[in-house]
């Protein structure tokens, strides 16, 4: 017996087909969006520039002025920087996993240095990463990174001035990476008492200077909204110039006693007695910071934002109004809290603003729970040498959530012995038309508009 379909009005035919052709017109572009990193054109190999714009997010001029900055960056110290925009990273795990890959891919940086970094942009994610070579992470540590990323790039992003973020986050990266480490040995000799005078006069006004800013610093009022949130780090504000103050006296204290004692100071003693102001200085600031930090209302007059009337802090069960990742961080010492209510906008029990306090510690902030209790340890598996890499280890674990991951990351090879000859530290221009054979530490930082 043969089946028949029954006849399809005019009507419900003309809706089927139309909402096939919609659903075809919505599918196909996603399917052309989908990018390996083998798709993407090497620079070095198709113009011997820097830039490659799948996304079309940059003017012609633009381009020139990146490739003319990375150029001037290669030429003086061998840094190799590209940067690409490619509409998605699909089908990627993430942005992350294909940034990785492309830096491996292209080795952008020199081979034996992995001074490389990429400055990636996948505009349909709405995602920029920035990934960094072993060699580099001592000037660009991932924290450096996400500071250009959060001032330079991100508020233009979300602006739609991708041109402008990218321009900017390049030139800071430049910047960055024009930075020379200070050399003692190479360091000319100068004239002992004038040194002595010098740098103790000038430790004594850092001091006075410090101290008269931190103490307006102090006097300025804080206006917090009634009903939120806010974070400000340990190492920032009035630490940094309890730091300076500490600093500058137990720096002259220390030239003056090493004259005293040893009747010149030289290279080594301002090498030691700087070593043990900064060491000094830095527990006195802690202490400090530690000993002020329960005493702000003591301290500085805090408004509430909205009616400009000033707030009560709260002092009688403060854990309250904490989350449960609050708490495990108040336990582990990463993070302390405040919490203040304004008397005339938030009747409600819960209408508080919290506001913590990060301290210097070895937690950092879980992706899962957003809390500040996630430990990182490393450890290495595979020591390298001067023929081969190394494998480290890296275990994070959050003592809040149950986030837990474990990953293993290259460490470069050893760099080949000195030979003594001056040489530059620019190196020559990659050979065959390529980047330098450098590959990725795994280090940098992303963010999302």
């Amino acid at each position: 017996m043969l089946f028949s379909f029954p006849r399809i009005k005019p009507r419900f035919k003309q809706i089927l087909w139309g909402g096939l052709f919609a659903l075809a017109f919505y599918l196909f572009p996603l399917a052309s969006y989908a990018l390996t990193v083998q798709e993407v054109p090497n620079p070095q190999q198709v113009s011997g520039g820097w830039v490659t714009d799948m996304a079309q997010l940059l003017s012609p001029q633009t381009t020139t002025q990146i490739n003319q900055l990375i150029t001037q960056l290669e030429a003086t110290n061998g840094t190799e920087i590209a940067v690409v925009t490619v509409p998605s990273t699909a089908p990627a795990p993430s942005v992350k996993a294909f940034a990785t890959e492309l830096f491996n891919t292209w080795q952008i940086g020199k081979q034996g240095q992995d001074n490389g970094v990429l400055f990636l942009v996948s505009l349909g994610d709405r995602r920029v990463e920035i990934e960094t070579g072993y060699g580099v992470e001592g000037i660009l540590p991932d924290g450096r990174v996400g500071r250009i990323l959060d001032i330079h790039v991100i508020p233009r992003f979300r602006q739609d001035d991708y041109e402008g973020g990218i321009l900017a986050g390049t030139q800071a990266l430049v910047r960055a990476l024009e930075q020379e480490t200070y050399n003692p040995i190479t360091s000319p000799m100068v004239d002992q008492p004038t040194a002595v005078k010098t740098l103790g006069f000038g430790g004594i006004l850092v001091a006075i200077a410090s101290a008269v800013a931190s103490y307006f610093k102090l006097k300025q009022p804080l206006y917090l909204e009634p009903l939120g949130r806010s974070r400000i780090q340990a190492d920032s504000g009035v630490s940094w110039l309890l730091y300076l103050i500490g600093a500058g006296l137990v720096f002259t204290v220390g030239l003056a006693f090493w004259a005293i004692v040893w009747g010149q100071v030289g290279i080594f003693g301002f090498l030691v007695v700087g070593a043990i102001a900064l060491a000094a200085a830095f527990a006195l600031r802690s202490g400090l910071f530690t000993l002020l930090r329960g005493k702000t209302s003591e301290l500085q007059p805090v408004y509430c934002q909205r009616c400009q009337v000033p707030m009560v802090q709260v002092t009688e069960n403060p854990s309250e109004y904490l989350s449960s990742g609050d708490r495990v961080a108040q336990q582990l010492g990463s993070e302390t809290f405040t919490v203040w209510r304004c008397p005339q906008c938030e009747k409600t029990p819960n209408g508080v603003h919290i506001r913590s306090w990060r301290r210097l510690s070895r937690y950092e902030t879980c992706p899962q729970c957003d809390a500040l209790t996630l430990e990182r340890q490393t450890q290495t598996l595979k020591h390298p040498t001067q023929w081969s890499s190394g494998t480290r280890e890296i275990t994070l674990k959050c003592h809040h959530c149950d986030y837990h991951k474990i990953a293993q990351e290259r460490i470069p090879p050893l760099p080949p012995p000195s030979s003594g000859g001056g040489g530059s530290s620019g190196g020559s221009s990659s050979s065959g038309g390529s980047f330098g054979g450098g590959s990725s530490g795994g280090g940098g930082a992303g963010r999302s508009w």
